[in-house]
């Protein structure tokens, strides 16, 4: 999600030694790069909670507040050293950011943020606004410590989290019809902004809770189907995708991100193998030059 230098980096985080050993009890991996190569507490602005060890992030007035999407990726990194290195600490750590979540979900299933945040080109979002990226985040970390402690509260925190997926946005949900799609809506903009990268991690995370809950995985396969619909949307022409659609829902100066863009079709390329779709693959060929 942006702010986009932080949050993609976390894309590049935790990984099996090739891509397509991605695994809903694995390490969360799709890029190659080792485990131990980035670490949450290197990102600009991230400060590490006294009392929990947590990652929180310093906002534009220097408090620093907490962010689910920072706080389930860090889970999801150290819960990644567990799986490719064997490291208990690395379980225990994500067990932490595990709890955190558990405790804090509000009675709907979803996180809410705490702080404004300012969409580029879209406007202000008050305080009080949810975002599907976080959803989706910890939804892949919660199934994972699930497989891995059978800890009954981690597997009903994340089917809570799924039900935000069937709300509509402006209903306490992420979800948006656009000409008669549904999509997962990064953000609650008045109008769709749509952000890539937030729409495939949300898949990703249903993706992951599908053998514990049906219906994660009905909302799956019927975003994947819009996902790749959008496609054409998506694609910038020059061999990459855009950051997001606002050029096509409210027509709005196309926004180019290079900092997300190799995060977005490796995304992409998994997405394509986990459901076995050719036309996502293709797409993800070209924006990654055939590197799939």
């Amino acid at each position: 999600m942006v702010k986009l230098a932080a949050f993609t980096a976390a894309l590049m985080l935790a990984c099996a030694p090739r891509a397509h050993a991605y695994s809903r009890h694995g390490a969360f991996a799709w890029t190659g790069t080792p485990p131990d190569a980035i670490t949450v507490f290197t990102w600009p602005g991230i400060v590490r909670d006294s009392a929990t060890g947590l990652p929180k992030v310093t906002g534009a007035d220097g408090v620093a507040y907490w962010n689910p999407v920072t706080l389930s990726l860090y889970g999801l990194q150290e819960f990644s050293r567990f799986r490719v290195y064997g490291r208990e600490g690395g379980l225990r750590r994500a067990r932490v950011a595990a709890n955190w979540l558990v405790r804090h979900q509000d009675r709907r299933g979803a996180w809410i943020y705490r702080t404004s945040f300012t969409y580029p080109r879209m406007g202000t979002l008050a305080p009080g606004w949810i975002a599907a990226q976080a959803q989706g985040n910890a939804i892949s970390l919660l199934v994972r410590v699930y497989a891995a402690t059978h800890r009954r509260a981690y597997l009903d925190t994340a089917r809570r989290a799924r039900r935000v997926f069937q709300r509509a946005v402006g209903h306490g949900g992420v979800r948006r019809t656009v000409r008669g799609h549904a999509f997962l809506d990064g953000f609650p903009t008045a109008a769709p902004a749509l952000p890539l990268e937030d729409f495939e991690l949300s898949i990703l995370g249903l993706y992951d809770l599908t053998p514990l809950d049906a219906e994660a995985g009905r909302i799956a396969r019927a975003a994947m189907k819009t996902l790749v619909w959008s496609l054409p949307h998506y694609d910038n022409g020059a061999g990459g995708p855009w950051l997001d659609l606002a050029h096509w829902t409210v027509n709005a100066d196309p926004m180019y991100d290079a900092a997300s863009e190799r995060a977005d079709a490796q995304l992409l390329a998994l997405l394509a193998r986990l459901y076995a779709n050719p036309t996502a693959g293709e797409y993800a060929s070209r924006w990654l030059g055939g590197a799939v």
